[in-house]
This record gives C-alpha cells, sequence and structure tokens, in this order.
C-alpha cells in the first residue's frame, strides 16, 4: 500500500525502494492467518503493475499486470488491474479489457470501477 501512495504522488524512487521492501518480505516464512488474505507473488505483481501504471512506465507495467491476471477470479480488483492493463496496451486490447472490467463492475455495482472505464 505505501508503493501505491509514493507512486500517486510521483516518487518513483520511493515506490521502487518500497516494492523491493515487499519482494524481500515475501523470502520470510509466514504462517497463514485465518481471515487475512496471504501476500503472494501474484498479489505483489499486481500492486507492481498498478505503480508503474501510474507512475507511467507502462513496458514494464504490461507483464506484472499479466502475471497478476492470470487465473484471478472476477472480482472488483481483478476490474481495476484490466484497467489499469488497458491503460498500458493499444488498439484491440484495450477494448476489450476496458468491456471485461465494465462488465464486472456493472455485475458488482462498483462506482469506483464503472467511473473509470
Amino acid at each position: 500500500m505505501r508503493a501505491t501512495v509514493a507512486a500517486a504522488v510521483r516518487d518513483t524512487d520511493e515506490t521502487l525502494a518500497v516494492l523491493k521492501d515487499a519482494e524481500r518480505s515475501l523470502k520470510i516464512e509466514q504462517e497463514p492467518r485465518q481471515g487475512i488474505y496471504p501476500f503472494d507473488h501474484r498479489k505483489l505483481q499486481g500492486y507492481v503493475g498498478r505503480c508503474y501504471t501510474m507512475l507511467g512506465l507502462h513496458k514494464a507495467a504490461v507483464p506484472a499486470l499479466r502475471e497478476a491476471l492470470d487465473g484471478m477470479p472476477s472480482s472488483k480488483y481483478r476490474a481495476v488491474l484490466l484497467l489499469d492493463l488497458a491503460q498500458s496496451v493499444n488498439g484491440d486490447e484495450r477494448g476489450e479489457l476496458v468491456a471485461e472490467a465494465r462488465q464486472i463492475g456493472t455485475q458488482q455495482q462498483s462506482r469506483k470501477v464503472l467511473a473509470r472505464t
């Protein structure tokens, strides 16, 4: 979350430093806690992709976002990542990504997602 805040204010150095810290933390064994979603490599890639998109680093954002989205079920978070990916690609794919995000936003009744589509 710290990385997304740093990216939102365009602090590239802080964003990259925090993302690196998050990657290192994944290497530490942690026991799963009931009711808390685990922070794993795929979730990290979602944050990496979001941050890179906010920083305008679109070529770096694409592989991270694709990895995060691979196999992710339909959810508001998936829709947000789809919209971030749409910002980073060109052509027909952009429209397809926005359409999928809009569909999820409609199903989930998410004003946040629909406002971005």
